[in-house]
């Protein structure tokens, strides 16, 4: 699951992001635009005593970050963190019977120059030559992106929002070139449920965030699985579902410990 939350500082908003993917039943978020400077790797609980781990890239300024967010059943299961930059985030997760490879990113607006748009897109491809061959990777994120409602090829299904700009077909392109396809748009749903980011004024909404996933499996399903919404306003399941019915993989159960991994093998690429 992916969400944009436009910035965590706010006092409770950490909190409130936990209690969500608990009511939701979410194991792993992925989260844009969290506004966290450095880097970091932490255990938070709630008042019901449920941990969750927080593992975060940001810059050195209060902009941008991505993280991932880990539920109890899932935090001890993070194999290796990458950190990339303010943009780029991945893990590998300890699943059976091969583990898979998330990559969390937060793209360029389209008013950025074409240089910094094109030196994500390399990052990103630096990032993904990491996977291991037998491992499953998903691409996740904010891509500032919208690729249209019109189906093309075996990328992006009938079921978007919007129209094509430019920086939906950088996006179409990258798939194209690593044989990803775009899970929210084969997943069919009413056009006002399909946005993922409301203006602040709430009359503008588009689709810019999206899930890629590797071809040969059911398209509908794991769409209808992954999740890809603002919390609260829809219910999603978690990525254990998505790994069971779509991926035919399965997270190993874990101890009772909860102690975070203090061994991980973190790499920066810049």
């Amino acid at each position: 699951m992916e969400w944009n939350v436009q910035g965590l500082n706010e006092p409770g908003k950490v909190e409130n992001l936990m209690n969500e993917m608990k009511n939701l039943e979410v194991d792993i978020c992925g989260i844009s635009e969290t506004h966290w400077k450095d880097s970091n790797d932490f255990i938070s609980e709630l008042p019901s005593n449920d941990k969750f781990r927080i593992i975060y890239s940001g810059g050195l300024k209060k902009s941008r970050g991505v993280a991932f967010i880990l539920n109890q059943r899932t935090l001890n299961l993070v194999d290796s963190v990458i950190i990339v930059s303010d943009r780029i985030i991945a893990v590998r997760i300890n699943a059976k019977p091969v583990n898979i490879f998330i990559v969390q990113c937060y793209a360029p607006t389209l008013d950025k120059s074409d240089e910094e748009r094109e030196e994500f897109y390399e990052e990103i491809r630096k990032t993904i030559q990491m996977k291991k061959f037998h491992e499953i990777l998903i691409l996740m994120g904010d891509f500032n992106a919208k690729v249209g409602s019109q189906r093309i090829d075996d990328i992006v299904g009938p079921h978007g929002l919007g129209t094509l700009n430019s920086a939906g077909q950088d996006l179409i392109n990258f798939c194209c070139e690593n044989e990803l396809f775009i899970t929210n748009t084969w997943y069919e749903q009413k056009e006002s449920s399909r946005h993922t980011w409301t203006s602040p004024t709430g009359y503008t909404k588009n689709q810019i965030d999206y899930i890629c996933v590797i071809p040969g499996m059911n398209r509908k399903n794991l769409a209808a699985t992954l999740g890809l919404h603002p919390p609260v306003t829809q219910k999603t399941k978690s990525i254990t579902s998505v790994l069971a019915n779509g991926l035919g993989i399965q997270l190993p159960t874990q101890k009772q410990d909860t102690t975070p991994i203090v061994e991980d093998q973190t790499t920066t690429l810049y």
